[in-house]
């Protein structure tokens, strides 16, 4: 078996493991760095001896898009004029433009070098270069949102100024 650390052109690792009697535990070794797993329930603990430090994963019960907008933005929030938008885990956007669908970046690898989200008027989403891209930031219970002026040919993009400020309400 091999454990593979997110893919290769993140700058990940993969390492062949095996099972170590000494230790009961799967240890594994690829010719830079060692490392030791153990689980425990629904976590995943990698140890690199070396550094000594652990890496912690938990498993989740969804795809990870839906696992990351459940666990970063998924909730109900006010804008300024008390307008609701509702943002949920699914992906579904409810009051926020004639958006219908919304997704998180979480691959860096596009020329997006910060938090972002990408809003689609489909349903069902779509391309990144058919979507609105907007720049996100968290400060307590406010989501503030940016748009950004993209260039998906050349894999440019310029943060904008105005900020959208949304207030988070208790769900």
């Amino acid at each position: 078996p091999v454990i593979y650390g997110f893919t290769d052109h993140e700058g990940g690792f993969e390492v062949p493991v095996k099972w170590n009697k000494a230790n009961n535990a799967f240890t594994g070794n690829d010719g830079v760095r060692n490392l030791e797993m153990k689980t425990t329930g629904e976590k995943l603990e990698l140890y690199f001896p070396q550094s000594k430090k652990t890496e912690t994963y938990r498993k989740i019960r969804t795809d990870i898009a839906t696992a990351l907008r459940e666990a970063v933005i998924t909730g109900t929030y006010h804008t300024s004029d008390n307008h609701t938008i509702q943002l949920s885990a699914n992906g579904t956007v409810r009051g926020f433009e004639d958006y219908a669908y919304y997704e998180l970046i979480f691959d860096f690898t596009e020329g997006i070098y910060y938090d972002a989200v990408v809003f689609f008027k489909n349903p069902k989403g779509g391309n990144w270069s058919e979507s609105e891209l907007y720049q996100y930031r968290i400060n307590e219970n406010n989501l503030l949102l940016t748009p950004v002026i993209t260039d998906w040919d050349n894999l440019e993009h310029q943060v904008g100024d105005e900020v959208i400020l949304l207030v988070k309400t208790a769900d």
